[in-house]
């Protein structure tokens, strides 16, 4: 029952997996939706019935398409507690981040932005709460392709902004369009970061950085080069072309 307008950022908790169909390139949807996949029917059945849950920015007045020009797109989504959720915008305007917070039942909705704004200095693409920290952090990337974390901490409440955020430029990299992120443990973080080709070109990337580095180092490796099959996997996964001793595989619980 689901469509994919746009689909850009996935979350968990301990029960559902939501699906934030929330890309608004344009700034001009009607139509913003998360969907709610209990767990329980994810690992029993082949076909699934998602819940919805519709939204609409309650201070956008304006919505006359402006591609890429727009303070309504959004391609991050959080879990932020046992009942709500928390969509962040992608500002192509002026590069301040809001956030909204949204029930995780499902329902119409018309948020109002957080109390305190972020002025992330680029493009906010992806978020991750990690539980045994609860610290946000935020990935994205300025107008060179300079990919950088926001790290945010010691925030009151749900006004995730109102506490101690650091930026950091991920330092190995550039002209990366780092899309999503998400936490292994207390200190290491996966990134990805999606291919693309213009006046310069880049390869899709998985790309892992350890908060114990003084300055955000990273590792990466190519995906185009690494050949994993089969997919849907029943007893074996067989992994070619990865120039590394070893790998992790976690499933949807991060276990």
């Amino acid at each position: 029952n689901a469509t994919n307008v746009d689909w850009e950022d996935i979350t968990q908790d301990e029960t559902s997996i939501f699906i934030g169909d929330i890309g608004n390139n344009s700034g001009n949807r009607t139509n913003l939706k998360i969907y709610k996949i209990s767990k329980t029917d994810y690992s029993n059945t082949a076909n699934v019935t998602a819940e919805v849950i519709s939204f609409s920015y309650a201070d956008q007045v304006n919505f006359t398409p402006n591609t890429n020009n727009t303070e309504w797109d959004a391609e991050a989504l959080i879990s932020f507690d046992a009942n709500n959720l928390i969509v962040f915008t992608k500002n192509w305007v002026n590069g301040t981040t809001k956030g909204y917070l949204i029930p995780k039942t499902p329902g119409t909705y018309a948020p109002s932005p957080l109390p305190t704004t972020l002025s992330s200095e680029g493009l906010i693409t992806g978020a991750t709460l990690n539980p045994s920290t609860g610290k946000l952090y935020l990935i994205g990337y300025s107008n060179i392709l300079q990919p950088f974390v926001w790290v945010c901490e010691n925030f009151n409440g749900n006004d995730v902004f109102s506490g101690t955020n650091t930026k950091t430029n991920l330092s190995s990299l550039s002209f990366e369009q780092a899309e999503a992120i998400t936490y292994v443990d207390d200190n290491r973080y996966f990134v990805t970061s999606e291919s693309f080709s213009n006046i310069i070109s880049d390869d899709a990337k998985l790309i892992a950085f350890s908060t114990n580095d003084a300055v955000l180092s990273s590792t990466e490796t190519g995906l185009e080069s690494a050949l994993l099959y089969p997919n849907p996997v029943t007893d074996y996964l067989y992994v070619k072309n990865i120039l590394f001793d070893s790998i992790e595989i976690y499933d949807s619980r991060q276990v």
